[in-house]
């Protein structure tokens, strides 16, 4: 049919055409496209069947280019407008090539022309006179205004298929791929998650989460995810909806499929099939998909119109680089780091504006594994430099990650709380949340957000490990280890994970059970990949109880130990081998593992932290010179905006001005300790200002800080400045004496006396405490 010149609206195949208001949708659903595409489209609906020679077109849509020009112009349009209604050239459902010819608008074009006016009729000579026309307004007012109510009802009518209500979780099982291209799977799977996350109405069930659930079912962490097994997943978490995804190829074409199910009966409630021309044209194809899968599950078409951009523009049209994308999100989550930057470095080949990839880069760029700020840093600028590349769901929680990464500890909590009020329901964000508020010193706020992922959570044994470190560092061991334990009774695989053994170890150690911290790291030592981090572990327990030859033997074994350690691993087990040759009075061997410690050092990630830990130990062996050359290279290095930077500079620079004798300036450098620092730079500033205020003869304040040093919770154990605490009972004790304190001075060192009550016969530490209680009164 060829439509009249008034047909208001045009409709052909699935799409509708809005002539007045020049707008394009796909069953209700608004397709973007720019104008010469659009022009087109008009001019094609126009002529139904008819050949539009390519010298029309030029006359009327490229009138003033130039050949070449209007010859890209118009192979860009019509590609644009294929891709637009999923057409293909090769076979055509809407617009046929005619070779060296034009165009012809192939398909058939239904019209829904306007009412024509009812005319009045005719009154016969007898008839009385016509009543006043605006008799007519009245019905004819109302028939609109039903219109538009009827209109209205449509856009905002909103009503699930099946039992699930605003706020329920969907899982997204595994992408059934008959294509023969295994990549499409992790690639189509996100990119359907971010779809669907557009919807205000509807949690997606996250993905990280998923491998910790598989090992409680008694499946491999990376078991495929089928509708059977996603059934009992939504089972087990009270998931009110599975979307079972699938994929076709039959030579060009493509098909996009899903299924819905409702998990409680396992029906599928409604099946789903949208075709894409060619692999170009796959990602628009689930956007429509995923559009119509939010309508089912109760969002309105105007919330879905509202709040749906199309898949290429806010992840990638290059369908390589989001395969490239989605490879190295796995390769990340299996501790493949070097093989993941790779991958995200290849997607951003294919499409260097691709924001989620450059979102993922500046994440590994900041991570303890590269510890690279400046990068970092640039590709986070990179990420949101254009919003119209991201969600705003995305743009707000990359910057939230981005402020968190660099040490904006205030703006980053700010961007996150704000994040919660609209998504209070998001794992990965309270995670991030609760995490940024614990190592900033905020434990007291940490805790209710660990304890709220537990309400969303409760069997996620992370939420549980990370609760525990909190509790750790509060100073509440009791609750901390009960946390430990319902973590690894959820999964037990976390009580054998290198970090979370360690960190489990000394906390029973703060709880007064070493044998159970020893017992615990041995666990770890028959697994060859993590024998050397569980030596690491016992040899700083030897250290700690003074059992310095046993601790030697210990760590020279972890370097054996080690497999292709990175550049800082090797380098921390040089500076623990110094720190204990100076617990024994072996200053010859401390200088030279200390030299070994820095061999690497420009290799390394986190160098301003390295370097002032570095420096600090120097300055205990009274290398001043050694310590300046050290602060002279990580100056330049430090951003001045990230806190753990500022803070370790601060702490090397005020430690170094004591041990030139500007005692003052030191103290005034150091400054008091804050929490929002970060856990470690206020442990070190409370143990680095108590020797300070000693070395001005203020022995009332460095007693007060030695106090806090060697009180709950004992920040320092189990990593590099844990000897520092150890001394630390022994500077008090001194203190409290000179300050005729005699009765905290024998508490101070009967703590200290008991800790190396094991300890080697000859070390110098136990010596120097057991001739200080020899000065103290007798207790009566």
């Amino acid at each position: 049919m060829k439509p009249e010149p008034s047909t208001p609206r045009l409709q052909f195949g699935r799409f509708v055409f809005d002539v007045q208001g020049a707008e394009l949708t796909r069953q209700g659903i608004r397709v973007r496209i720019q104008d010469k595409p659009l022009r087109l489209l008009q001019l094609f609906l126009r002529r139904p069947g008819e050949l539009v020679t390519r010298a029309e077109l030029q006359k009327e849509l490229w009138p003033d280019a130039a050949f070449l020009d209007f010859e890209d112009g118009l192979n860009t349009a019509v590609r644009k407008l294929r891709e637009a209604l999923g057409d293909a050239a090769d076979k055509p459902r809407f617009l046929e090539t005619v070779p060296r010819h034009g165009y012809r608008w192939i398909a058939e074009v239904t019209a829904e022309p306007e009412a024509p006016a009812l005319a009045p009729a005719a009154p016969s000579p007898a008839a009385p006179p016509p009543a006043p026309r605006r008799r007519w307004l009245w019905p004819t007012a109302t028939a609109g205004f039903l219109l538009l109510a009827a209109g209205a009802w449509w856009l905002l009518r909103g009503r699930a298929v099946f039992a699930f209500r605003a706020r329920d979780s969907v899982l997204i099982a595994a992408m059934d791929n008959q294509t023969g291209q295994p990549r499409l799977d992790q690639a189509l799977d996100g990119a359907l998650t971010v779809s669907l996350e557009q919807s205000d109405r509807l949690l997606v069930f996250p993905q990280d989460r998923v491998p910790s659930l598989l090992r409680l079912m008694n499946l491999p962490a990376g078991a495929r995810v089928t509708p059977a097994v996603g059934r009992e997943l939504c089972e087990r978490e009270d998931i009110r909806a599975l979307i079972a995804p699938g994929i076709t190829r039959a030579g060009r074409q493509y098909e996009l499929t899903a299924e819905l199910i409702d998990p409680s009966t396992g029906a599928v409630v409604r099946s789903y099939s949208v075709p894409a021309a060619n692999s170009d044209h796959i990602l628009s194809a689930l956007g429509l998909l995923a559009n119509d899968l939010r309508r089912d599950l109760g969002e309105s078409l105007l919330q879905v119109q509202t709040n749906s951009r199309p898949l290429p523009e806010v992840t990638t049209p290059s369908l390589a680089a989001l395969q490239d994308y989605a490879d190295g999100q796995r390769q990340w989550a299996r501790g493949r780091f070097q093989a993941a930057v790779a991958l995200y470095r290849d997607a951003l080949h294919d499409d260097p504006g691709f924001a989620m990839a450059h979102a993922a880069l500046a994440g590994a760029d900041c991570s303890y594994i590269f510890y690279a700020e400046a990068a970092c840093r640039a590709q986070y600028a990179l990420a949101l430099a254009n919003p119209a590349r991201l969600t705003a769901r995305e743009r707000e929680i990359i910057a939230a990650n981005q402020a968190d990464d660099t040490g904006q500890f205030a703006q980053a909590r700010i961007l996150y709380r704000n994040y919660l009020r609209q998504f209070p329901d998001d794992w990965t964000a309270l995670n991030d949340y609760a995490h940024l508020l614990r190592m900033h010193g905020a434990y007291a706020q940490a805790i209710p957000v660990y304890r709220q992922l537990r309400q969303v959570a409760p069997d996620d044994a992370r939420n549980q490990v990370e609760l525990a470190t909190a509790e750790t560092d509060m100073g509440n061991y009791g609750a901390a280890l009960a946390a430990y334990r319902r973590a690894f009774r959820l999964d037990p695989h976390w009580e054998l994970a290198g970090d979370t053994n360690r960190e489990y170890g000394f906390t029973l150690l703060r709880a007064g059970h070493p044998r159970q911290a020893l017992a615990a790291f041995r666990q770890l030592q028959s697994n060859p990949e993590l024998r050397s981090t569980a030596l690491d572990s016992e040899a700083r327990l030897d250290l700690w109880e003074g059992r310095l030859a046993a601790a030697r033997a210990t760590e020279q074994q972890a370097i054996l130990a080690a497999i292709n350690p990175p550049p800082l691993t090797l380098a921390r087990k040089h500076l623990l081998l110094a720190q204990i040759a100076e617990a024994a009075g072996d200053r010859i061997t401390a200088v030279r593992q200390l030299n070994l410690a820095m061999v690497h050092f420009s290799s390394f990630g986190p160098r301003v932290v390295w370097g002032a830990l570095v420096g600090l130990e120097w300055l205990r062996l009274g290398g001043v010179s050694q310590a300046q050359a050290i602060l002279n290279r990580i100056a330049p290095l430090a951003d001045p905006h990230d806190l753990e930077d500022a803070g370790y500079l601060r702490l090397l620079r005020g430690s170094l001005a004591v041990a030139q004798g500007r005692t003052r300036d030191g103290i005034a450098i150091l400054g008091l300790p804050d929490p929002q620092d970060g856990t470690s730079v206020y442990a070190l500033n409370v143990i680095t200002l108590a020797h300070a205020e000693q070395q001005a003869g203020d022995l009332r304040q460095a007693a007060r800080w030695y106090r806090k040093a060697v009180g709950a919770p004992q920040e320092l154990l189990g990593w590099e400045p844990q000897p520092r605490a150890q001394s630390a009972y022994y500077w008090l004790a001194r203190d409290e004496l000179a300050l005729h304190h005699p009765g905290r001075a024998h508490a101070a060192l009967g703590d200290l006396l008991h800790l190396l009550a094991g300890a080697d016969p000859g070390l110098p530490l136990r010596r120097q405490a057991q001739a200080l209680a020899g000065q103290l009164p007798r207790r009566g």
